[in-house]
């Protein structure tokens, strides 16, 4: 799912609605860390304040550290995307003869 076009937002809707089932099955688990960082593949600053909202009203026992360095991740990629997207744009410009 999180590797199709939308399907990241749609496992993060997933996630959310059934946190306290999966705090109750995964409590304590890896698995709750790694539930955790699936949500580091966001790109944008929209999704990094919904990522950080929910965390914050949503706590992870055992996935603090996690919680934290996949917020980390999605402000690092929301950057990279910017400047990426700002030189691509540049190197097009440069290519329009073609």
């Amino acid at each position: 799912v999180f590797q199709s076009y939308n399907g990241p937002e749609r496992a993060f809707a997933f996630i959310g609605k059934h946190w306290l089932e999966l705090i109750k099955r995964y409590e304590g688990m890896k698995s709750l860390a790694r539930l955790v960082d699936l949500l580091g593949g966001f790109n944008s600053n929209r999704m990094l304040k919904q990522v950080r909202d929910f965390l914050k009203t949503h706590p992870s026992p055992g996935a603090e550290r996690t919680s934290k360095q996949v917020l980390e991740t999605i402000a690092m990629n929301a950057r990279y995307k910017k400047r990426a997207k700002q030189e691509l744009a540049k190197w097009f410009a440069g290519k329009s003869n073609y």
